[in-house]
């Protein structure tokens, strides 16, 4: 697929923000435009966007590699938020970038918890968060967005084969990147904003969470726990009620799930 290459210029003209992309560091292939924006978190301003057109080292949760082919949209946004959004941020990032794929195709994702943006069974992005302080003690934070934007089946790397699905595959045409970068910013900001003035994020997310009502098993860390998906609290954890009727709060894991319909998908 000949793909029409991002231009930065274009995208900071085009968007209608106060500040997220107004300032955005590009280059055609980074290491990671996580590892680019933790580099520049103490002269980047509050909004700043690090984009490619191709990771060699694209980072997923839990130090997984992101597969990051030419024709995915992979950004980073660098905030530098107060502390009360932190355990918002990867919340904020899914619903905005489910807005985007809307906006742009036209198609209605779902989540899976904690943090992957699902459509046609499968995997079409992922969100990753981290935060910490500077050495003046103001806190930061670093919200990385994988979108598998323009990638045909044929094109697909078979260890993603069978878990991860592209815009342009369900579409059957190319994806505008630009168009969905300037949805999914003008979306982030949005919806940033909203969580600054005091609003809650997580029962609109919830709604969309297909994870909630399963049976699941759940990896945190070393440990493995089973049982029923039973809710989300405010701060994104899953509440898990294992057969001895125990009910764990779980902040981040990764979850295998059976089958569930949502709308007219499955996913696993």
């Amino acid at each position: 697929m000949l793909l029409s290459p991002l231009s930065a210029d274009e995208i900071s003209n085009a968007l209608r923000t106060q500040c997220m992309g107004n300032n955005v560091i590009y280059c055609q292939v980074m290491s990671s435009t996580m590892d680019v924006a933790q580099k520049n978190i103490s002269t980047a301003p509050h909004g700043t966007v690090v984009l490619c057109e191709k990771q060699e080292r694209g980072q997923g949760r839990l130090s997984r590699q992101w597969v990051s082919p030419i024709g995915g949209v992979y950004l980073s946004v660098i905030l530098h938020p107060p502390m009360q959004v932190l355990s918002q941020l990867t919340i904020l990032a899914s619903l905005a970038t489910a807005d985007a794929i809307h906006e742009t195709c036209g198609l209605d994702a779902c989540f899976k918890w904690p943090n992957d943006v699902m459509l046609h069974n499968k995997k079409v992005s992922g969100i990753i968060a981290r935060s910490g302080q500077d050495e003046h003690g103001k806190l930061w934070a670093v919200v990385g967005i994988g979108i598998n934007a323009n990638m045909m089946a044929s094109e697909q790397p078979a260890e993603i084969v069978d878990t991860a699905v592209s815009l342009s595959q369900i579409t059957g045409c190319e994806v505008l990147r630009h168009k969905l970068i300037i949805s999914l910013l003008q979306n982030f900001e949005r919806r940033y904003n909203a969580l600054i003035d005091g609003g809650l994020l997580w029962h609109e997310w919830k709604q969309r969470l297909v994870t909630l009502g399963e049976r699941v098993t759940v990896k945190s860390g070393a440990v493995v726990y089973e049982g029923l998906a039973e809710a989300i609290n405010a701060d994104g954890a899953l509440l898990l009620r294992e057969q001895s009727g125990e009910l764990i709060v779980i902040p981040a894991g990764d979850v295998t799930l059976k089958t569930r319909h949502c709308g007219h998908d499955v996913y696993q």
